[in-house]
């Protein structure tokens, strides 16, 4: 106790790094020291009490979404297969990463609850979850689909093995999983991704089900095609060798995601496809230059545009088509139930009136309904609804009294 007194005390304390990335915490504990870097680290990461959360607080909000009517459409059927995935890299939905954090996106896309109420450096999956919570996956579980995770890569990255399953995902399946899988730049293709998404449709064929699919094949490092064919020339504009080799993975993202949809065109079970992207690519400062030059003078814009990625629903039965020109993902799961044509529970009811004044809410900036850009919660004017959102996240993951009637 003495020792973590005087070290706390210590002006060289003040003054140490809390790096996130893997190498980097590696690179602080042996640079810093092991019992300050942990203590560093630790104090960095508390998340605390919102001021003013109380039991009474969350009635208030309870109560104001309780009676809120669901719309469901009589005509529409109700979506036996819900397939998500997230596109790695795959580059108009706002996401408070880039270039890596991938686990953060689905963290925001899988609950609706936001990064942004989390310290800077953050990473959830292997801080915060360590018991279950509240989530799409877990809302559709208590609907009694099966509910499944694939990542076609190490089960243990981001702690996914441990984190999927406190999130409502009872089925994992990773790399060890597959055989004979076809490889890109020596990753699963989205193709044979999608094979196995095929594969557990089809072993669960007569049960509702709900499938959360993290591609892989779009990971970072465009420096070397390793033997892909790249299939734009970009010489017109330069020289940008990494943007074409990312531009000819996203066609093949494309064919893969045609051959999908195509299959399930076949098919009378009424099936939703979700596709987003995770975060932008990190590429050269040369390509960055080239393809975020704009001529928007609001700079803060300008670099939330690197936080956009794709975002599509599709079914295989008529649904009113509509274009969505903001969202961030943490506002996903209110969507995807509402298309599904399913109930929302009180907390995606209210995360659905959240939207409507701040249709973006992200680390990088929250953007309102009226397009007014706003670097954090406290420049925005009115942030009572944000403060109301906090309490229902603290309460979800947080609190040990955990109020539990958001999600019934």
């Amino acid at each position: 106790t003495i020792l973590g007194i005087s070290i706390i005390q210590s002006n060289s304390f003040s003054k140490m790094e809390t790096l996130f990335w893997d190498s980097d915490i590696k690179y602080c504990y042996k640079i810093q020291g092991s019992v300050a870097s942990f203590i560093k680290y630790s104090a960095a990461l508390k998340v605390r009490v919102p001021k003013g959360y109380s039991h009474s607080e969350l009635e208030r909000i309870w109560e104001s979404v309780e009676n809120e009517s669901n719309s469901k459409n009589n005509k529409n059927p109700v979506a036996q297969n819900i397939i998500m995935v997230m596109n790695e890299s795959f580059s108009d939905l706002y996401v408070s990463v880039r270039g890596g954090g991938t686990c953060n996106t689905e963290f925001e896309a899988l609950t609706g609850n936001s990064m942004i109420f989390f310290p800077p450096g953050s990473y959830p999956f292997e801080s915060y979850i360590n018991r279950e919570i509240d989530s799409l996956a877990s809302y559709l579980r208590k609907k009694e689909y099966v509910t499944s995770g694939i990542h076609l890569e190490n089960p243990n990255n981001w702690n996914r093995k441990k984190v999927y399953p406190n999130l409502g995902l009872e089925h994992f399946y990773s790399l060890q999983d597959f055989t004979d899988l076809e490889l890109i730049r020596g990753r699963a293709s989205d193709s044979s991704n999608y094979d196995c998404v095929l594969d557990i449709i089809k072993q669960n064929m007569n049960q509702k089900q709900f499938i959360f699919d993290v591609t892989i094949q779009n990971h970072g490092g465009y420096t070397d095609s390793l033997n892909m064919p790249v299939t734009f020339d970009l010489s017109n504009y330069g020289s940008f060798e990494d943007a074409a080799i990312f531009f000819s993975l996203m066609k093949i993202s494309d064919n893969a995601f045609k051959e999908l949809v195509e299959y399930f065109s076949n098919i009378e079970t009424p099936t939703m496809i979700i596709l987003f992207g995770d975060h932008q690519p990190t590429l050269s400062l040369n390509t960055e230059a080239w393809l975020y030059n704009n001529t928007t003078q609001n700079t803060e814009i300008n670099n939330l545009n690197k936080y956009i990625t794709p975002f599509i629903i599709w079914t295989n039965y008529d649904i009113k088509e509509q274009f969505i020109e903001k969202i961030s993902a943490n506002f996903l799961p209110s969507i995807i139930l509402e298309t599904a044509n399913l109930e929302l529970p009180a907390y995606y009811r209210f995360l659905k009136e959240v939207y409507k004044v701040f249709p973006v809410i992200t680390t990088q900036g929250i953007i309102d309904s009226n397009g007014n850009y706003y670097s954090d919660i406290n420049s925005v004017p009115d942030n009572s609804i944000l403060l109301d959102y906090e309490y229902l996240q603290y309460n979800n993951i947080f609190d040990k009294n955990k109020v539990n009637k958001f999600f019934d």
